[in-house]
């Protein structure tokens, strides 16, 4: 009796003991989105079960500049992240966690895209043996991900933050800027474009997301683009001064050079997918939007009129109106305004209904590589 008595009591203890792990046991992993302006660096805590993961991001970090600013001297990119690194280890070792614990994946997107592979695998060799030799994380992936990827995770990011997959609710779909490219997400039943989906299984249901990334669309790259246009002045305020002439904005006029641009990119195949699908729109598009001082996307014309109200105006005048802004972002807000109204409203044909423009989700940052950890955890079959 006594014998069976404790046998209970230990099954009991083992059993406690299991769910504790499985549901409150705290896992780390750190993530380095290596972007083309510059690296972030976030330490993720999750917990609870793969099929049922709670995650957090509980430090960050960033340094400036991308990593493919680096591409003739590799030791270098590895020593830019160095800052990153040492500030990830003294959280860690203030918060009683082991180095060797937490698994460390260095991801780049449009930045390194840009760059041969043969360099780029230069660089991940010059971060890698840095890693080894300085450092005691668990060695995860160091490569460049697809733009496809990039987009898939985006769009886990913002659902996981909205709650969507958590409630059953139906899903949003994601549009991504960054300085290089552009992502656009959602889930879908059309697979007909094999080649840009993603089918995976998340809370006992398969998913199917079409995913695409546009290496070019981004804001910096479509501004130089621009810039080299004939009629770039149209897409500056009056008597801004350029290396050959003067800004006169003309929204018609340089709304035309970015429509000529984004003709190049097959977008026009995705609009009759696009219709009635909800989107949130954030990073690159985020800060244009919110520059222009438009909380909510009310109906189509709300941008297009703020952009023309402020630089309709001589450049001294928007300088008044911007005083606090950097020069080098103020003069190229105009563009940037046209830009995002042809992408979103005459590219893309999304109402205005169809649109949610944010920085944050229930005051969480939007960032792919929460995504990308909760697709690491989820099931593939």
């Amino acid at each position: 009796m006594k014998k069976t008595y404790w046998l209970l009591v230990f099954l009991i203890i083992a059993f406690i003991f299991l769910i504790f792990k499985l549901f409150f046991y705290h896992h780390y992993t750190i993530f380095v989105d290596a972007g083309s302006n510059g690296s972030r660096l976030f330490i993720y805590e999750y917990t609870g079960t793969k099929k049922n993961p709670v995650i957090h991001n509980v430090f960050t970090d960033s340094t400036v500049p991308g990593l493919s600013s680096y591409a003739s001297n590799p030791q270098a990119a590895a020593n830019s992240l160095d800052p990153l690194l040492d500030h990830a280890k003294y959280y860690l070792y203030t918060h009683l966690i082991f180095q060797s614990a937490v698994k460390i994946n260095i991801l780049a997107t449009a930045g390194m895209r840009l760059l041969p592979l043969t360099t780029q695998q230069i660089i991940y060799d010059s971060i890698l043996q840095n890693v080894k030799k300085n450092y005691q994380f668990k060695l995860g992936e160091f490569r460049t991900i697809t733009g496809k990827e990039e987009g898939l995770y985006g769009w886990l990011d913002i659902n996981y933050l909205a709650r969507r997959f958590q409630r059953n609710l139906p899903t949003f779909g994601s549009i991504d800027m960054g300085g290089a490219s552009s992502q656009i997400a959602f889930e879908t039943d059309d697979i007909t474009q094999s080649n840009d989906f993603f089918i995976f299984t998340l809370n006992k249901k398969q998913v199917k997301v079409f995913s695409r990334s546009f290496q070019g669309l981004g804001n910096v790259q479509s501004l130089l683009i621009m810039n080299k246009s004939s009629q770039a002045r149209n897409c500056y305020p009056k008597n801004y001064p350029l290396s050959n002439t003067l800004g006169r904005f003309n929204f018609k006029n340089c709304e035309k050079i970015f429509e000529t641009y984004i003709l190049t990119f097959p977008i026009n195949t995705l609009n009759l997918m696009l219709k009635d699908k909800i989107f949130v729109a954030y990073s690159a598009i985020y800060h244009t939007v919110n520059f222009f001082d438009v909380v909510k996307l009310s109906d189509q014309n709300i941008l297009k009129d703020k952009i023309q109200s402020v630089c309709n105006n001589e450049w001294g005048t928007v300088q008044k109106l911007y005083p606090t802004v950097n020069i080098k972002y103020l003069s190229s807000a105009c563009a940037m305004g046209v830009y995002i109204n042809e992408l979103l409203y005459d590219t893309y044909q999304l109402k205005s209904e169809q649109l949610i423009v944010v920085q944050k989700i229930r005051q969480k940052d939007i960032n792919w590589t929460l995504g990308k950890m909760l697709f690491d955890l989820i099931d593939h079959s």
